[in-house]
């Protein structure tokens, strides 16, 4: 008898039938899961966030994407959500990206908001 010696594990995974993203300078493309991990990933790097978090993230982010054509900036709202009910410093990483942090005034302002709440 063979022992191969790794484990193999598959997920399910909320699938949407082609959705178009809206992106800020007016184009459309098709709405790719991937990237929405990825953005999620870069912002919980180092983080204590598993994989099961993510991947439930971005399951939540796609579930709740309404019609056939959503807007980037719904996408990166539904992230946030998502980033801020799990670790605030992801939520944060991801917030100064998104809306352009200029300067440690929005920064502080972005963390103010976390700790008033």
């Amino acid at each position: 008898m063979m022992k191969c010696g790794y484990r193999f594990t598959t997920y399910e995974e909320i699938d949407r039938d082609e959705v178009l993203v809206i992106k800020r300078d007016g184009t459309r493309q098709t709405f790719d899961r991937s990237k929405v991990d990825k953005a999620i990933r870069i912002a919980c790097g180092k983080r204590p966030v598993s994989d099961e978090q993510i991947r439930t993230m971005i399951d939540h982010v796609v579930a709740n994407l309404e019609g056939d054509e959503v807007s980037a900036d719904k996408i990166a709202e539904l992230v946030m959500h998502e980033l801020h009910k799990v670790d605030e410093v992801a939520y944060i990483r991801f917030a100064s990206v998104y809306r352009q942090f200029k300067d440690v005034a929005q920064f502080l302002s972005a963390i103010t908001e976390i700790v008033k709440k």
